[in-house]
């Protein structure tokens, strides 16, 4: 689904893979149905840019509910 992820530390971003290109709205809309929030940045990048006083623990989770919004986007294949 990714081929790169950019950044440094918490503020990152994922390029998505040319299967997915485009799709970077889509796929922030599922993770904000799981609980996550991310920005697109144009078609093909979803970031993240959490508070700088974020817990380790509320990372974990955070990435936890947005790898099953992603496999709940393939699954339904990505419409």
């Amino acid at each position: 689904m990714f081929s790169e992820v950019r950044g440094l530390g918490l503020l990152i971003g994922c390029v998505l893979n040319a299967d997915y290109a485009g799709q970077a709205k889509q796929i922030s809309q599922e993770a904000v149905k799981a609980g996550v929030m991310v920005l697109i940045a144009g078609g093909n990048v979803v970031r993240f840019a959490p508070a700088l006083n974020v817990s380790e623990e509320e990372v974990t989770t955070g990435l936890d509910r947005f790898a099953a919004a992603c496999e709940h986007f393939v699954s339904r294949g990505s419409s």
